[in-house]
């Protein structure tokens, strides 16, 4: 099973990523006002189609409510960007 869920950032923009056996945390913190979306993107034994399948979660802060574009601009999530403009945001790791 894969799949990719896309939620609205946490009002703190604190997500933490938990292994219960070891008890090893992964914590990112970020601006909601910059990143106000969190796309949580999951395989639990269906990728890849060939080789030995792999388990993995990943965390994954975005400024968009889709992967696609065209989906983000129907929706009013899309960043459009003029010439020469750029956006910038921060994003803290910490792993313990």
């Amino acid at each position: 099973m894969t799949d990719k869920v896309v939620l609205d950032a946490p009002i703190d923009g604190v997500v933490k990523l938990k292994k219960l056996k070891s008890g090893r945390v992964l914590t990112m913190k970020f601006a909601p006002t910059e990143i106000p979306y969190l796309g949580i993107c999951y395989n639990f034994g269906a990728w890849p189609l060939t080789g030995e399948p792999a388990t993995w979660v990943a965390l994954e802060p975005t400024t968009g409510r889709t992967d696609r574009l065209d989906e983000c601009m129907k929706l009013g999530s899309a960043n459009i960007l003029k010439a020469r403009e750029s956006k910038t945001w921060q994003l803290e790791l910490e792993i313990n």
